[in-house]
């Protein structure tokens, strides 16, 4: 197997000696190619999130990725995040990770009630 980088990621990879070996995955390949060829060092998951490569993060999964939405919300409070402390999404948008759509919540419980909440607010307004 060949080491390789992901110009996209930058995440560390293994591939067959026959291969290129430009990207992690098929995500990265398309978010590189949506970014016309810029390394934008990020990542989308499954259900929608940003991550970031910081290997060195408290944080970092053994991928060596961060999701956005928590860095951006450990500076906006200036300190890293505590155990059981939830970021929020203001606007529901999981990839909008700017500093004035992020909330920290103290808990999931906290977290759940909010949606809780907005549900019960919008299907007023439905109504």
């Amino acid at each position: 197997m060949k080491e390789c980088v992901c110009l996209n990621c930058s995440t560390p990879f293994k591939t067959k000696p026959s291969k290129v070996g430009k990207f992690c995955s098929r995500r990265c390949a398309g978010i590189y190619q949506l970014n016309d060829g810029v390394c934008t060092g990020e990542t989308v998951d499954g259900q929608g999130y940003v991550q970031v490569y910081q290997p060195d993060h408290h944080e970092s999964a053994s991928s060596g990725l961060v999701y956005k939405h928590r860095l951006v919300a450990e500076k906006k409070i200036g300190r890293p995040l505590k155990p059981g402390e939830v970021v929020h999404h203001k606007n529901s948008k999981r990839q909008d990770n700017r500093a004035r759509n992020i909330e920290v919540l103290d808990g999931h419980s906290k977290h759940a009630t909010l949606h809780a909440s907005l549900r019960r607010q919008e299907a007023a307004l439905g109504e």
